[in-house]
């Protein structure tokens, strides 16, 4: 992630580290139900509880490319 942080998207940066701590904290108990449970609700919502965080990359995405259009110099 070194390679993106920048000033210019920055709170997108975080945004992605805390979600991939947040996502990871998740993944026990996502793992535990998967043992344990034969509800597919259950299950479906474990792992929801593990993605979910994650879509902070698609803002930080949506930031990097509107950071690169700015930036990108017209052709000749």
């Amino acid at each position: 992630m070194e390679g993106w942080r920048v000033a210019a998207v920055a709170v997108e940066w975080e945004a992605c580290a805390a979600s991939i701590d947040e996502a990871l904290a998740a993944v026990p108990e996502a793992h535990r139900v998967a043992r344990s449970s034969v509800e597919l609700e259950e299950l479906l919502g474990a792992v929801s509880d593990v993605v979910e965080p994650l879509d902070a990359w698609q803002d930080a995405e949506r930031a990097w490319r509107r950071l690169r259009r700015h930036t990108e110099r017209p052709r000749a």
